[in-house]
């Protein structure tokens, strides 16, 4: 059985432990610190957090932070285990479900992705992603910038 629900301090210590390898390096690339460090600040950062669950496992972790001055403006970030990441329909199903949660509570999410974590970068684009040039970090590594909006569902049908 597939489920969300609110993300504990533990799901975020187990996803940390257990990150897929994409996931440790962009964290790295990106100047965080170390991937349980990382997870447990963006739970606790997090307006709402959640743990993405099968088989009563935790598999993965997302949330969102608004931005401070913009309204309905939004950063989106996401953390998983080579477990989730070795099932990507099931996992795309499941995030398409949150996605549509954050995107009811926010209308507009961003963030960016390392350029060189292709099954992120597709899984974004299948998600609506729409993504800016790539910038360089000091760490020299490729970020692309994205953006997902929420969608009106009557667009294009005048």
């Amino acid at each position: 059985m597939t489920e969300f629900r609110p993300a504990t301090r533990d799901d975020a210590i187990w996803v940390g432990r257990n990150l897929c390898p994409a996931d440790i390096q962009e964290l790295n690339l990106a100047g965080a610190p170390g991937p349980v460090q990382a997870t447990v600040e963006s739970v606790a950062a997090s307006k709402e957090a959640w743990s993405y669950r099968v088989n009563d496992f935790t598999e993965g972790v997302c949330g969102y932070v608004p931005y401070v001055g913009q309204p309905g403006v939004a950063t989106i970030w996401a953390l998983s285990t080579a477990w989730a990441r070795g099932r990507p329909i099931e996992y795309a199903r499941a995030s398409t479900r949150m996605l549509a949660t954050i995107l009811a509570k926010v209308p507009e999410v961003r963030n960016m992705v390392w350029a060189e974590n292709w099954p992120t970068v597709a899984w974004l684009e299948w998600l609506g992603a729409e993504f800016a040039d790539a910038i360089q970090l000091p760490s020299g590594a490729w970020f692309r910038p994205f953006t997902i909006r929420r969608r009106d569902p009557c667009a294009g049908q005048r």
